[in-house]
């Protein structure tokens, strides 16, 4: 899933969220495995257990401008995908 905020006048990227999510079959429900979103100033990533609880939160990028962000916006997509398996079974065993 992905949200993203643009400047109404110029178009210009001002904050985004990806999140990856997994069914749980227990719950009957989709729950977050990672986010990653402009919260706070920073790139950075969250990762949660199957129980809902944040297992960690990291720094991935800082930005000063629009241009660095957009530029980070463009390379998410191999982070949230790349090791989607490591990361559904760190989700899994939480």
């Amino acid at each position: 899933m992905v949200r993203e905020w643009r400047d109404e006048r110029n178009g210009a990227l001002s904050d985004f969220v990806v999140t990856q999510q997994a069914f749980d079959p227990d719950s009957q429900q989709w729950k977050d495995v990672v986010r990653i979103d402009t919260r706070h100033g920073t790139v950075h990533m969250h990762r949660f257990g199957k129980s809902g609880n944040e297992i960690s939160r990291t720094d991935l990028w800082s930005y000063s401008t629009r241009e660095e962000l957009e530029d980070v916006y463009r390379r998410i997509d191999d982070d949230v995908f790349e090791g989607w398996e490591e990361k559904r079974g760190l989700w899994s065993s939480r």
